[in-house]
């Protein structure tokens, strides 16, 4: 079965299902679906069978709460795949544009998470070429307009990692961290940077242990050191 649908009346008919097509300049939604209960945490989709009634996959709408004003109109996108013909969802955006795999409910940018078990990220490289590798790269500009690159300063912070814990209150608290630094005022082609290495303990938190400095000084102590290598004890 051939159906076709479109404001020009001189349109071929496409013969593979449903050809929607709109002339209309600009963005366009020629296809809206609706779920008219807005009574609770609603949804609306669409699904996807192979085999005439086995599951495949499906795209969702999902109310993050029940719908009422346009002020209360905030849904997450979520995508499925299908496992012995259980739907599950793998991927969703929340509407405030978080990422989340594995996780329905992201609180960062990119959450991903698993349950009993360890979520792996791999980045791959396949080359033939000895200097082509995976990298990961955190970049800072100081302008808060994305894609403006402004000029960074001394001391200003650049990226970390951090990893937490949970504590006895049930708050996610971090327990050490490798933190990069601006190490002194940039030049036309240099950006000169330090890493400060923070661990906490029962009784203090985020407490620098060692840092490396941009003349490649490594001092086991916060304050700054002359010496390639400081080690100082309060005993």
């Amino acid at each position: 079965t051939a159906i076709y649908a479109a404001q020009d009346s001189g349109a071929t008919v496409y013969a593979g299902g449903l050809d929607i097509k709109d002339t209309t300049a600009g963005d366009i939604y020629p296809l809206v679906i609706r779920n008219n209960n807005a009574g609770g945490s609603e949804g609306v989709g669409i699904k996807f069978h192979i085999a005439n009634t086995l599951n495949a996959g499906a795209i969702l709408m999902d109310a993050e709460a029940p719908y009422g004003s346009s002020a209360q109109a905030d849904a997450a996108m979520q995508f499925y795949t299908s496992l012995d013909n259980t739907l599950t969802a793998r991927l969703t955006i929340s509407s405030a544009g978080n990422v989340g795999i594995g996780n329905s409910a992201p609180t960062s940018l990119l959450e991903v998470s698993k349950s009993a078990g360890t979520p792996t990220l791999a980045v791959t490289t396949w080359s033939t070429t000895d200097g082509e590798s995976s990298q990961f790269a955190f970049k800072k500009s100081s302008s808060a307009t994305i894609n403006t690159k402004a000029v960074t300063a001394d001391d200003e912070s650049l990226g970390d990692v951090s990893v937490y814990g949970v504590d006895t209150g049930s708050d996610h608290r971090r327990a050490a961290q490798i933190k990069f630094e601006q190490d002194a005022s940039s030049t036309s082609s240099k950006v000169a940077g330090r890493i400060i290495f923070k661990t906490s303990s029962t009784s203090a938190n985020d407490v620098e242990r060692m840092r490396i400095d941009s003349a490649g000084t490594t001092s086991l102590t916060p304050a700054a050191s002359t010496y390639a290598l400081q080690i100082t004890s309060s005993n």
